[in-house]
């Protein structure tokens, strides 16, 4: 296991696996990224994949898989609350239980083939942040 519990790719690790289609991929990255397995992660991912959020932007699977390492999520209970497909692109709305309650997030994918392309990430960020003392 990398630092902070996410686990590396293997060398010569390939594409996803056979017959899986866009949505199942969308949801398996979903998965992975909630058990913190980098591992898994990977081979749902085009090595140019574009992620666009509001805390972050990378221009690459590893970039991206690098960013997590280096700042990974806690973990949490979390489900999908809906997912809808439009020939290339699935949305997918889910929540992330936070301790300031729980975190609604749509997430965007953009495929080539069953390879995740693209990424654009739409949440909160008030829920990320501890209460302040102030209030």
């Amino acid at each position: 296991m990398a630092a902070g519990g996410w686990s590396t790719p293997g060398a010569g690790q390939d594409a996803s696996a056979p017959g899986i289609n866009r949505r199942e991929a969308a949801l398996e990255l979903i998965r992975a990224f909630a058990r913190g397995d980098g591992a898994a992660m990977r081979p749902l991912l085009h090595e140019d994949l574009k992620v666009s959020g509001l805390l972050l932007e990378v221009a690459s699977g590893a970039a991206w898989l690098e960013a997590l390492r280096a700042d990974p999520p806690e973990p949490a209970n979390w489900r999908i609350r809906e997912v809808e497909e439009h020939s290339a692109v699935i949305t997918i709305l889910w929540e992330l239980d936070k301790p300031r309650g729980p975190l609604e997030i749509c997430q965007e994918f953009g495929f080539q083939g069953v390879r995740i392309r693209r990424m654009a990430l739409a949440f909160d960020t008030r829920r990320l942040r501890a209460p302040s003392p102030h209030r």
